[in-house]
């Protein structure tokens, strides 16, 4: 009599691990039951035992599977359709919900860093024999983090200052001379009236 595949949930290693056992074992089989265990616990790596064949024939796909090591150990594993498994990490959406703040003197502080995304997960397949290894794909990226935290406001700066006519031609001869020479006679013939004075305070 055959014995039936087992799945469990162990630790090893301080780490929550799911192996499966079993001589056949047909991937759309078990999936489910695997997928039941990965939604509702820690599990960082599942681990899949063939003693004579695994049959894949079912995608991964990155929404149960993000960030999770897959480990495959058969005599003999067969890809019997085009397969997607997906084991990407998963974006992080953290959001601050407030900028940084300003320190006791009114500069705005530095914003916080953005939370990193998770990365992707490990896939290790190995065996005797893989029939169809090109219909199978595995995918492993790493996530986008979040967002920084915007710096604070600053405070308001100090008021500008105005310039006479008188100190702006003292201050920048003779080349502001000439140019303001060059203004003034552009604004006659514009009949323009320019009135340099009136930005002094």
């Amino acid at each position: 009599m055959e014995l039936p595949v087992t799945i469990r949930e162990r630790s090893v290693d301080s780490r929550t691990v799911i192996e499966v056992k079993g001589k056949y074992i047909v991937l759309s089989e078990i999936k489910s039951r695997i997928e039941t265990l990965l939604a509702n616990s820690t599990v960082e790596e599942v681990r899949i035992f063939a003693g004579i064949i695994l049959t894949i024939d079912v995608d991964l796909s990155r929404d149960v599977w993000h960030g999770r090591n897959l480990v495959v150990l058969a005599n003999e594993i067969k890809v019997c359709t085009t397969v997607r498994w997906n084991v990407s990490g998963k974006d992080n959406d953290h959001i601050y919900t407030s900028n940084a703040g300003t320190d006791g003197n009114g500069v705005g502080k530095q914003g916080a860093d953005g939370y990193p995304g998770e990365s992707g997960g490990n896939v290790l397949l190995q065996a005797n024999t893989i029939q169809h290894p090109e219909r199978l794909t595995i995918i492993s990226n790493g996530a986008n983090g979040s967002n920084g935290q915007d710096g604070g406001n600053g405070k308001a700066g100090v008021d500008g200052k105005g310039i006479s006519r008188a100190d702006f031609e003292d201050k920048f001869p003779p080349t502001a001379k000439e140019h303001l020479a060059s203004v003034d006679r552009l604004a006659e013939d514009m009949g323009w009236e320019v009135k340099v004075d009136l930005l002094a305070k």
